[in-house]
């Protein structure tokens, strides 16, 4: 991809995250710590790292970069701990709730692993494997 339109791709999760916010309204962590409201700043957030996610892996199939595999591995250990720590995770929208397991923990930080991956590749302006 051209470096002139990397930063798009971030801007397209951006938004698509802020219309998920304003299509299902009232988004939140419930869990043992009470609940927290995720909002539209939360949500643009995490389009923001959904987006760069699928970036990096695209960028890491093309160039075989094994930086990608390091970084989904430290993000799901990450999610991994954060489980640990909290346990009793939910997903509440409009009503209902949902509980989300370890794999899913996992899962969501490698997403997030890979997405500040793929800020961090995009901000670099002279990236190679060997001094990223």
């Amino acid at each position: 991809m051209a470096k002139k339109l990397d930063f798009v791709i971030p801007a397209i999760g951006g938004v698509t995250g802020a219309n998920l916010s304003a299509c299902l309204g009232n988004i939140g962590l419930v869990g043992g710590f009470g609940g927290i409201s995720v909002g539209l700043v939360g949500m643009t957030g995490i389009g923001i790292l959904t987006s760069s996610a699928i970036y990096a892996s695209l960028q890491g199939l093309e160039t075989n970069d094994h930086n990608v595999g390091l970084a989904l591995g430290i993000g799901s250990l990450g999610g991994i701990g954060i489980y640990s720590t909290f346990g009793g995770v939910g997903v509440a929208v409009k009503g209902t709730a949902f509980a989300v397991g370890a794999g899913s923990m996992a899962i969501a930080g490698g997403l997030v692993g890979l997405g500040i991956y793929g800020v961090m590749k995009m901000l670099s302006p002279t990236y190679s494997n060997n001094n990223f």
